[in-house]
């Protein structure tokens, strides 16, 4: 009796399908999904929801966040200059952080469903 490989049902949420890939995983991984809307990820609506972030929302959170910290560290005595380094170097390290979690986190060559 042989086994039949699985496939991956994009009609359906992708989550709890791609574990059971395995070893066909880093295959699957890499191969682009080609459709108008992109596939989902989980069947709970609130969860899928959370997944589809607008263009304009990252700025619109994010901005009065970044420049209350700003403002914050001038008024603790901070120079510009010294500000200046330290946004420079939080990008650069979250950049590395994000990019090193991506690689060997959620790229991880693994051949179990978890």
């Amino acid at each position: 009796m042989v086994a039949q490989a699985f496939t991956v049902d994009l009609d359906k949420p992708l989550v709890f399908q791609v574990g059971h890939l395995e070893e066909q995983y880093q295959d699957w991984v890499h191969q682009p999904i080609v459709s108008k809307e992109g596939p989902r990820f989980f069947a709970n609506d609130v969860l899928e929801f959370l997944t589809r972030t607008k263009w304009w929302a990252v700025p619109l959170i994010w901005l009065p966040v970044v420049c209350w910290c700003l403002n914050t560290s001038i008024q603790m005595g901070h120079t510009v200059p010294e500000v200046a380094l330290m946004v420079v170097a939080g990008i650069f390290i979250w950049t590395l952080v994000e990019y090193v979690l991506h690689r060997y986190l959620f790229h991880i060559d693994t051949k179990s469903y978890w």
